[in-house]
Formats: C-alpha cells, structure tokens, sequence
C-alpha cells in the first residue's frame, strides 16, 4: 500500500503537469483550434470532476451518513423504548 505522502505526491504532480499542459496550449496563437481544444478540456476535467465527487461519496459521505442514520435509528429506538416502559 502507498503512503499518504507518496499520492499526495503523485496527485500534485498531476496537477502541475496538467497546469503546464494547459498553459502550453493557452500560449497558442491559432484561434479555432484553441477554442476547440479549449472546450474539449473543459469537457474532460468537468467528467473527472464528477468522477472524483462520485469517489468521495462512495468512499467517505456515504459511509459517515450511514453511520449518521444508524446512530440516529438506534437513538429514536431507544426513546421509544424508554417512553413505552414509562
């Protein structure tokens, strides 16, 4: 398993390459083709947007609203539990 460190890394360098990637095609001068390119990138990196929005939901939102849920579940249990024997 990689360290926390080692994809910290790793993810910040992907943005740095892509950051150089983009401001090399911004340097162009060729007005259709920036346009084009431009709005196919945007395309791209608004799909892994969502892709990454979609892997923190599964991995991290969902599980801590389950949790959330259950706890509140078990609470209202407990209450109804509790105002039955009173």
């Amino acid at each position: 398993m990689h360290s926390i460190l080692f994809l910290k890394r790793y993810v910040t360098n992907l943005f740095i390459n892509l950051k150089k990637q983009i401001f090399f095609i911004l340097d162009r001068e060729d007005d259709i083709v920036y346009h084009e390119c431009f709005k196919e990138i945007i395309d791209i990196l608004s799909a892994t947007l969502h892709h990454i929005e979609n892997v923190y939901y599964k991995y991290f939102l969902y599980p801590k609203l389950q949790k959330l849920y259950q706890s509140d579940q078990s609470d209202q249990s407990d209450n109804f539990t509790n105002n039955k024997t009173t």
